[in-house]
């Protein structure tokens, strides 16, 4: 997973090559894995994955790759920076105990990961308020709902990816936040825009896409996610929404 990915590069830097299964804007459960991944995969130790993409055990079984698995279990919605902090320390605890790096070097990264993450709180809080957003009504995905709350605003309904929604639960979704008075439907990319158009189109709003996954290759790629999440959302409010 790409933000599996950011977090190891965060705590190890550009030392240790990693070995990445499926892109940003791809969905981490639901992927094939091409001929070149399983060639490199064949040397890798040390498989790191979230808990719901169990299902890669036993693709890498069948092609008699075994690697020790790291399993990761996110503690929330995966744009707020306690759950990417939880993912660094789970990340910490498993190099360190196999030797990949040191106690002492684990705490001092996550010590600064920990200084970043409360300066990148404090610039949410600020570029929130002065949007003037804060306590807007969204409709939201439901990947991205913890993180609208996270934001301050003020999640009226959800709904689930256009593959899984129900007429009936989309019907409840548009009158729930057609009764908010909400503006601003909240897409997550990995999902699509498929059903996010659809319901703004109903109520006469607008949409913002918001990204789940980080671009690995970007310096602090979890903090860019973030800050670009809210650059999406701040120029769609400034472009008259």
């Amino acid at each position: 997973s790409p933000y599996i990915e950011a977090a190891a590069r965060d705590l190890l830097g550009g030392e240790t090559k990693l070995v990445n299964l499926s892109g940003p804007n791809m969905c981490p459960g639901h992927f094939d894995m091409r001929p070149s991944q399983v060639r490199e995969l064949a040397g890798c130790r040390l498989l790191l994955r979230f808990d719901f993409q169990e299902g890669l055990d036993a693709k890498l079984a069948g092609r008699g790759i075994s690697p020790e698995i790291c399993s990761i279990v996110p503690a929330g919605g995966l744009c707020l920076p306690e759950t990417y902090l939880g993912v660094c320390r789970r990340l910490a605890d498993q190099f360190t105990a196999d030797g990949t790096i040191a106690p002492e070097n684990a705490e001092r990264r996550l010590a600064a990961i920990e200084r970043r993450l409360t300066a990148l709180r404090e610039e949410a809080e600020r570029r929130i308020d002065a949007a003037g957003i804060r306590g807007a009504p969204v409709l939201c995905s439901m990947h991205q709902e913890e993180f609208c709350r996270w934001l301050g605003l003020r999640v009226a309904a959800v709904f689930p990816s256009a593959d899984t929604a129900s007429t009936g639960g989309i019907d409840q979704a548009v009158t729930g936040a057609d009764a908010a008075g909400v503006r601003l439907v909240v897409a997550n990319r990995p999902e699509g825009r498929r059903a996010a158009d659809a319901l703004a189109d109903r109520l006469g709003a607008t949409v913002v896409i918001f990204d789940n996954f980080p671009e690995p290759a970007a310096a602090e790629a979890f903090d860019s996610m973030v800050r670009g999440n809210i650059s999406a959302l701040t120029e769609t409010i400034a472009g008259g929404y």
